[in-house]
């Protein structure tokens, strides 16, 4: 006769193993979104792509993969942009926002040189915070890379088309979504809700370039950045000789709108030197990485701040400010104001010829951004196959597919502040994940892969003399692991302080303070309040990692770039980073939080469906 208390029993048995099951399951899907990759893990992958017999870049080619993608838009769009916002004055907001912007690069220098392999901000994030903010950081820089791209290529469009216009070419290059003619829009409008063949085939062009390999890549991209570094030359030393105002004359001739208008022209040419970041990507095909790639990282930054000074401080003596000092001026129209028509000619024809170059090098970098998603599981392995030149064919085709459809039918008209957005995003969590090795915690969760870290006070500390990058003798504190839970907690909890305070200071005081003063409006009085309070407690929550917590050190001599003041140095490009990023509104930043969101749902699907 059955036993129905043991049958009850039976099913009661099931019944928590398969709550247990479900526990497991759960647990080590969390353990994945946040396991960390060790930084032995990186220097394997890093030997294995050294040993691949195919093509390197050399310190040139990334100068010029660099100087080639960030220079173009600064010296051609925004001269002109900023000019009735900061006057002759806008020289200056360049080196600002070139120092800014030099706050991120530092750590991005370091990181480049510490983990030599593909993915930049993707595989420091993945080292320091773990996979989830990783696939975030891999969305930012597919914002930064491929779709900006595509929009260089609209923007190249409308300015062929712009260049032709006594030909009529609108509509045959044009198609608008409601129905007219490419003919009827206005090749110098921003919108550009529109079917746009040109493009495309620009996009698609690219594409095929860098599927015949990185040997023809190379020719292209070093040529096309010489002939363009010659036409900045040439536009610079033509707007000299064309000078007819002294810009130096008087402070109010050099400071026209004060020095609220240069510091809020600095914001605006902050986005001229995005994509200096480009060749972290391309670390895995560069010769020594560890040693080149900080020093092109450095060069692509030198370089451009130069040349955009310099070309704005001749676009300035040629602009004699009048009653409408609202109106944008560039180049081409200041060189038709002196009438010198010859040099309006180059410069339009030479800024047509030579923008697809952003386009190729934007592009550049995806397939190995998919490359490195694909090695960890993220994505398909299928991105990370190589052919025999080394080329990563199926990456290159997916990618390049996707970004001629979004160069056909994406409108970028809000699509680049999104993209703008994610880029200061991607900055930040690269400042964060210096930070995170510096103070030891990065690396696998593991105990037996952990880097060894130094505790907080408790710690008990050795002494040890080592070689610095400079060759003077460095004395550091070596690490005892008593109290090592208590300094990760520390770590942790003051740079999610730093996150949190430096956000809410800076959206808060930017929105209840500066941009009202900017714009001659009332002061919000609690917002001004509230966001100097984050920014008092962001300061207290940096002062605390600073002198409570002790970084890490190494055990062998320091032969690659290090960062100095670290971390304040880092901590302070965040806080400026927040404050670019609280100049865009609630739209822009509900459209990037969408796009992370959707991206992070296919990841999360695909990376976890098998358990």
């Amino acid at each position: 006769m059955d036993d129905p208390n043991g049958d009850e029993s039976l099913l009661n048995g099931n019944h928590h193993k398969n709550n247990n099951r479900k526990e497991d399951k759960w647990n080590q899907i969390w353990q994945r979104l946040w396991k960390r990759k060790s930084l032995v893990e990186f220097e394997e992958e890093a030997a294995r792509q050294a040993e691949l017999d195919v093509a390197r870049m050399s310190l040139f080619d990334l100068l010029c993969v660099g100087i080639g993608g960030t220079v173009g838009s600064g010296v051609f769009v925004l001269t002109g942009e900023v000019y009735p916002v900061a006057g002759p004055s806008s020289a200056l907001s360049w080196v600002l926002a070139g120092l800014v912007c030099g706050l991120s690069a530092l750590s991005y220098m370091e990181l480049s040189a510490r983990v030599p392999t593909r993915g930049s901000c993707y595989a420091f994030t993945y080292h320091s915070l773990g996979e989830l903010p990783a696939v975030i950081g891999a969305v930012c820089l597919t914002l930064e890379y491929g779709l900006s791209g595509a929009g260089v290529a609209r923007n190249w469009s409308s300015k062929l088309a712009s260049l032709l216009n006594k030909y009529h070419v609108s509509k045959y290059f044009f198609f608008p979504y409601d129905g007219s003619t490419g003919g009827d829009i206005d090749d110098g409008s921003d919108d550009d809700v529109y079917f746009d063949i040109p493009a495309g085939f620009l996009q698609l062009l690219c594409v095929i370039i860098c599927v015949i390999g990185l040997r023809l890549g190379k020719v292209v991209i070093n040529s096309f950045t010489t002939a363009k570094c010659l036409l900045v030359v040439f536009m610079i030393i033509v707007g000299f000789s064309a000078w007819r105002v002294n810009v130096f004359s008087s402070q109010d001739e050099f400071f026209p709108q004060g020095m609220e208008g240069t510091l809020k022209g600095t914001s605006l040419l902050f986005f001229g030197f995005i994509g200096f970041d480009e060749v972290c990507c391309l670390a895995s095909r560069s010769e020594d990485p560890a040693h080149t790639m900080p020093r092109a990282i450095a060069g692509t930054l030198l370089g451009a701040t130069i040349l955009s000074v310099l070309a704005q401080l001749a676009l300035g003596g040629m602009v004699e400010r009048g009653n409408d000092d609202d109106s944008t001026t560039s180049f081409e129209e200041a060189f038709g104001d002196v009438g010198w028509g010859w040099a309006k000619w180059i410069t339009s024809v030479g800024e047509v010829l030579l923008l697809p170059l952003v386009v190729l090098v934007s592009f550049l970098p995806q397939p190995e951004l998919f490359a490195a998603l694909a090695e960890d599981g993220v994505i398909p392995i299928s991105f990370a196959k190589e052919n025999k030149q080394g080329t990563l064919v199926y990456g290159t085709l997916v990618g390049g597919f996707i970004m001629v459809v979004c160069s056909c039918l994406v409108p970028f008209v809000v699509l680049w502040d999104m993209i703008n957005l994610g880029v200061l995003l991607g900055f930040n969590l690269t400042n964060t994940s210096l930070i995170i090795m510096r103070y030891g915690i990065a690396g696998d969760n593991s105990a037996n892969n952990a880097p060894s870290r130094i505790s907080c006070d408790e710690s008990k500390a050795v002494e040890h003399e080592y070689l610095s990058s400079n060759g003077r003798p460095m004395t550091e504190k070596l690490i005892d692991r008593s109290g090592s839970s208590r300094h990760t907690k520390q770590v942790r909890q003051c740079v999610f302080m730093i996150w949190v305070m430096g956000a809410m200071g800076a959206y808060c005081f930017w929105n209840g303070f500066a941009d009202p003063r900017f714009e001659d409006k009332p002061v919000n009085t609690p917002l001004f309040i509230l966001g100097l309070s984050g920014l008092m407690l962001y300061a207290l929550s940096l002062f605390w990692l600073s002198t409570r917590c002790v970084m890490e050190v190494e055990k062998l001599p320091i032969t690659t770039f290090r960062a100095f003041g670290v971390p304040i140095i880092p901590s302070f490009a965040i806080l400026c980073n927040f404050f670019l990023m609280a100049q865009y509104d609630a739209w822009t930043h509900a459209y990037l939080g969408f796009f992370i969101a959707a991206s992070l749902i296919g990841y999360i699907w695909y990376r976890f469906s098998k358990y």
